[in-house]
C-alpha cells in the first residue's frame, strides 16, 4: 500500500525524522525504510506491504504540540495518528499502526 507520513504543528519549524520497522521490534533489527521525514508543508511517501509496523522518530528544530499521522497516500483512509508534546521529550517517539491489504 502507498502511504504517506504527516505531521501537524503548531510551530511551524518543528521536523519529525526516524524509521519504520515491523512491530514487535526486536534489538538490532534494522528498519524496513528510513529517511521518514515530515514536517509543515514536507511528507514523506514510502510503500508497503499488510502488516504491523512502527514508525519511531525524534523532532527537533522547534518545541510543542504536534500531531503525527500515517495516511494511504491518497488521503482515503487514516491508519495511524496521535498527539504528541515536546514538552515530554524530544527522543523515543512511537506511533504504531496496521497496514491491511
Amino acid at each position: 500500500m502507498d502511504l504517506k507520513a504527516t505531521l501537524d504543528a503548531d510551530d511551524p519549524h518543528l521536523l519529525a525524522s526516524g524509521e519504520i520497522y515491523r512491530a514487535p521490534v526486536q534489538p538490532q533489527q534494522p528498519p524496513i525504510v528510513s529517511d521518514v521525514v515530515a514536517s509543515d508543508g514536507r511528507v514523506s511517501w514510502f510503500s508497503l506491504p499488510a502488516g504491523n509496523y512502527e514508525y519511531r522518530f525524534h523532532v527537533g528544530a522547534g518545541a510543542g504540540k504536534f500531531k503525527i499521522s500515517i495516511l494511504k497516500s491518497d488521503e482515503s483512509l487514516t491508519l495511524a495518528s496521535d498527539d504528541f508534546d515536546t514538552q515530554y521529550g524530544y527522543t523515543g517517539k512511537v506511533l504504531a499502526f496496521s497496514v491491511q491489504q
